[in-house]
């Protein structure tokens, strides 16, 4: 499981405050590239957020919700792929039994044709040609789907996606950067890293701090513009396995409900 890491960068030590997917994923990047690394957490997985996620990999903007910063939205598609090909890449060294990481299909249904949708349709024209398996079309919905539910389904795609356990990916991550030389401390960081950075530097001894907090940047910088935004989802157990593949209905933004997604992935 260990990998070999480069040493070019040694004599550097970052600290990655937070251990949840962006911390540990930041971890294993930064240890991969010959940094030293220190993780500071006060919670591990599984008592983490990052452990009831999806999680379904999607090219943004996810079904779940637009957001109008384009260059966010660019960088984002650029880390999607980035994405796509290293859970490939997971998957064929590691298998899903060990890291919770599976590769299925996901598919996305409409309520009318892709051509009326025009970001829908930006959406299917953008990622069609970079991810595997695209298919487009009614011929594709598998037979016990109802093509009348809520009004009607009109036009569907799919490929493949990877989607993740996230209690056995976390505990997989976990156990990655442990692996490859990351210290791990379990401790709070209480004090605002931006207005005490020094002071932090000068304790763990590290030449760069990176912020991976999520919600708990409310304390450790001070941003009051974080505050959680929405989530919830409903673990069903799933008998013989009946669900196999993920299937989609985003939100429809002539709609007044918050509740009309329809979001199913099978966790493992």
């Amino acid at each position: 499981m260990k990998n070999p890491v480069q040493t070019q960068n040694n004599n550097l030590h970052v600290l990655v405050i937070g251990a949840g997917v962006s911390g540990l994923t930041t971890s294993i990047c930064l240890r991969e590239a010959g940094f030293n690394v220190t993780i500071i957490a006060d919670r591990f997985t599984p008592d983490l957020t990052s452990v009831v996620a999806g999680a379904l990999w999607e090219w943004p903007p996810a079904v779940c919700g637009r957001h109008g910063t384009p260059r966010s939205l660019e960088r984002s598609k650029d880390w999607c792929m980035t994405a796509y090909d290293k859970f490939k890449e997971i998957h064929a060294k590691f298998g899903s039994e060990k890291t919770g990481v599976y590769l299925r299909d996901v598919y996305f249904y409409f309520k009318d044709i892709l051509e009326n949708r025009p970001n829908d349709f930006r959406k299917m024209n953008e990622l069609k040609d970079k991810v595997d398996g695209f298919e487009r079309g009614l011929h594709i919905v598998q037979e016990n789907i109802d093509l009348n539910f809520q009004g009607g389904i009109k036009d569907a795609f799919k490929h493949m996606a990877p989607m993740a356990n996230t209690d056995v990916y976390m505990k997989w991550l976990f156990e990655y950067v442990q692996n490859i030389g990351c210290e791990i401390i379990q401790e709070k960081i209480t004090v605002n890293i931006v207005e005490n950075e020094q002071e932090v530097l000068h304790r763990f001894n590290a030449n760069a701090i990176v912020n991976c907090a999520g919600l708990g940047s409310i304390v450790t910088t001070g941003d009051t513009s974080m505050y959680p935004l929405r989530g919830a989802l409903v673990r069903v157990k799933n008998v013989g396995g009946v669900i196999k593949d993920a299937h989609c209905i985003s939100h429809e933004e002539t709609s007044s409900s918050e509740q009309d997604i329809i979001f199913i992935v099978p966790r493992g």
